[in-house]
């Protein structure tokens, strides 16, 4: 019984800790992204990133390069992912 009552208090509080985190960084998620069919490029033209601004409840928009790394520092390696705001 006291077991179950533990359980439940440390998960609601990781629960609390989740939330707090993403109101933390919600600035830095994306609502929508957007991404090649096939490859890693899309091209993007001029013209193009102007008809996205006159789109009615865009507020903002990047341009981001993304790609997975293997990070080293000394001997300890790790893989990673970088992006990279154009």
């Amino acid at each position: 019984m006291i077991g179950t009552a533990a359980l439940i208090l440390v998960l609601s509080v990781f629960n609390g800790f989740e939330d707090l985190v993403k109101s933390l960084y919600s600035s830095f998620y994306t609502d929508i992204k957007v991404m090649p069919a096939n490859g890693k490029n899309i091209t993007v033209s001029a013209e193009q990133l102007d008809q996205l601004k006159g789109i009615q409840g865009i507020k903002n928009y990047s341009l981001v390069v993304e790609e997975k790394a293997l990070l080293q520092l000394g001997r300890l390696r790790q893989g990673g992912h970088i992006e990279i705001c154009c």
